[in-house]
């Protein structure tokens, strides 16, 4: 079992991290095989057909992994939900662009298109032979045909928060408030805890966002003096697996940024080739699925919490997080 796992790691050229155990690095080298198999299934020619749908690709990947969890019982926590670990590797492909549907088929994306990391490599939008490493479900390579930016990877626009919170709050846009809503909690971007726990019954600022949970209705409002003057209904996507799921919260973001308050997650050296994350708020889909892509969750596969990454995605990961109003612990 020691030699199978060394030799994929040596394959995938995924080293341990200092003061790692022994069971969280095997449950990396699963997590990162079982992305690895995820592209080269895609690439598969069968009948003269190149792809494989969506449902098998889930299915073959969810068999693999059980065939990993015999092999190594250790790393069973790790994969808790396995029955949703292949759609979750499937959507993070599929929903970043590194897989396409083509004729109800997934195929691997064929532009051969990167993102320019530190070290003069790239998070390759493909399959490659000859990476230089993975890193969570992404290969790394050290040439790409075509230069990306991280705005167009994640599908964002290169607003600032500043001028992201503006356009969202211009009055022109926004009905006069006559309504009676019991129930209402306000977003306090001045608030330096959680993001879950700066909802309050009072708005703190003249730009915010207001909320009725048991109606599930988000209100982006303009305020002055305690009181509502005017308002615009979010708009929340229904479809919590898009890529575009959960962009609300940028606007939280946003807003703490607009306000001086930034919302900050730290990232620590953890050694030579490694750093760590850590997030004390959940990030819009986008970020999440990047996120996801490039690393590996601590603890369970799924976590959002906390993720461990290779140094050349640093600067990065920093760029994608500003677009959004999110600092760092060393800003």
């Amino acid at each position: 079992m020691d030699k199978l796992i060394e030799q994929i790691s040596c394959d995938l050229k995924i080293p341990t991290y200092s003061g790692e155990s022994y069971d969280a690095f095997c449950q990396r080298i699963i997590y990162s095989a079982l992305g690895i198999w995820c592209l080269n299934y895609t690439n598969r020619m069968v009948e003269n057909q190149t792809g494989i749908s969506k449902n098998a690709l889930t299915r073959k990947i969810s068999t693999l992994l059980d065939s990993y969890l015999n092999i190594f019982p250790n790393a069973q926590n790790y994969f808790k939900s396995n029955n949703f670990v292949g759609l979750h590797i499937r959507q993070v492909y599929e929903e970043l662009g590194y897989l396409i549907l083509d004729d109800q088929m997934l195929k691997i994306a064929p532009f051969g298109r990167g993102l320019k990391l530190d070290n003069e490599r790239y998070l390759y939008y493909g399959l490659q032979n000859n990476f230089e490493y993975m890193s969570g479900l992404a290969l790394v390579t050290s040439r790409t045909k075509y230069v990306e930016s991280i705005t167009n990877v994640l599908v964002r626009d290169e607003i600032n928060p500043i001028a992201y919170v503006k356009a969202n709050y211009d009055p022109v846009f926004f009905d006069k408030w006559d309504s009676v809503v019991d129930g209402l909690l306000f977003f306090d971007p001045l608030h330096s805890g959680n993001i879950s726990s700066s909802w309050i019954d009072e708005p703190t600022t003249e730009l915010t966002i207001a909320k009725n949970e048991q109606l599930n209705v988000f209100y982006r409002v303009i305020c002055k003096e305690g009181k509502i003057l005017y308002y615009l209904t979010e708009k929340v996507s229904s479809d919590k697996e898009s890529i575009f799921g959960y962009d609300y919260r940028r606007l939280y973001y946003s807003l703490k940024y607009f306000y001086g308050n930034p919302f900050s997650i730290k990232i620590d050296e953890v050694d030579e080739n490694y750093i760590k994350i850590k997030s004390y708020g959940r990030f819009p889909n986008r970020e999440q699925y990047f996120l996801s892509l490039i690393g590996w969750a601590l603890n369970n596969f799924d976590n959002q919490d906390a993720y461990i990454v290779r140094k050349d995605f640093y600067h990065v990961i920093k760029e994608a997080m500003l677009q959004i109003g999110i600092i760092t612990n060393e800003d």
